[in-house]
């Protein structure tokens, strides 16, 4: 790498969105068991906590493996590093655009077949589905956390860009809207427009590219240490864990706070990250 560069400051600060800015309420498990029960299911709610972590992990989470992890600064202007083989076949292809995974008609039958597998008591899915599709839609499902509309009022006062870059849907630019603490994000990105999912290096690649900026300008804030925090350095960006439940106190690689309000006090601190 160029020494130079790491003296870049962050111009750009890109949030994940679900669990780093925003949660439902009440839980996900307790709005599944309340509309599943509307629709005569009568799985109680640990089981279907259960099933929907597990059917959760294996549709969405497990779907893809470790995307290709350039070496910063090895890629040519229109390289994009080497290929790797997922469980679905080779989704980082750079000769595949955009990602067939996530497309909204392709997200939405993925969501449709965890419901249909979770809820195995009612045999009418559909209504059921379209309820649950459109209850995750309504920014009034969705709180944010009290620590964010101070965060994001101090770093667009400073003068930082502020964008989402989550791997949810396009119901996130519904959701987004709804929520007035969010004013200050200037513009949502998902898979949906980048092409790829986190922690595909390509991700944070379209972000970057779209301020014209270098890598190190961005700064990834997020509770995923594989989507967020290894994806984002991986791509040459700078990186934040935020651990709310502070299970991760301590650790050599990565910086990480336990709270938004400690992101002002932590910039200069990441802005000396190699």
């Amino acid at each position: 790498r160029d020494p130079a560069l790491k003296m870049k400051p962050v111009r750009v600060i890109v949030f994940d969105a679900v669990g780093t800015l925003i949660h439902t309420r009440p839980s996900v498990a307790a709005i599944y068991h309340a509309t599943g029960q509307q629709f005569g299911c009568q799985l109680d709610q640990p089981t279907i906590a259960a099933r929907f972590r597990e059917l959760f992990a294996e549709i969405f989470e497990n779907k893809i493996s470790s995307p290709p992890r350039p070496v910063f600064g090895e890629r040519g202007s229109g390289g994009e590093g080497p290929s790797a083989q997922s469980s679905i076949g080779c989704l980082f292809d750079p000769c595949l655009s955009p990602d067939p995974l996530f497309s909204d008609a392709t997200q939405r039958q993925l969501w449709q077949s965890l419901v249909v597998r979770l809820f195995t008591d009612i045999p009418d899915h559909i209504p059921l589905f379209n309820a649950l599709w459109n209850r995750f839609a309504d920014p009034t499902t969705w709180a944010v956390y009290s620590d964010v509309m101070p965060t994001l009022t101090a770093l667009h006062a400073a003068g930082y860009r502020l964008v989402i870059g989550s791997n949810f849907d396009s119901r996130l630019h519904l959701i987004v809207a709804g929520l007035p603490d969010l004013q200050p994000i200037e513009r949502v990105w998902t898979p949906i427009e980048t092409g790829w999912p986190k922690p595909d290096h390509r991700f944070f690649d379209a972000i970057a590219n779209s301020f014209a900026i270098a890598p190190q300008e961005c700064l990834m804030v997020g509770d995923s240490l594989r989507d967020d925090v290894t994806g984002a350095t991986a791509a040459g960006w700078r990186a934040l864990h935020l651990d709310r439940p502070s299970t991760l106190s301590t650790h050599a690689d990565f910086l990480a706070v336990h709270s938004l309000n400690q992101l002002v006090s932590h910039l200069s601190s990441i802005c000396r990250q190699n």
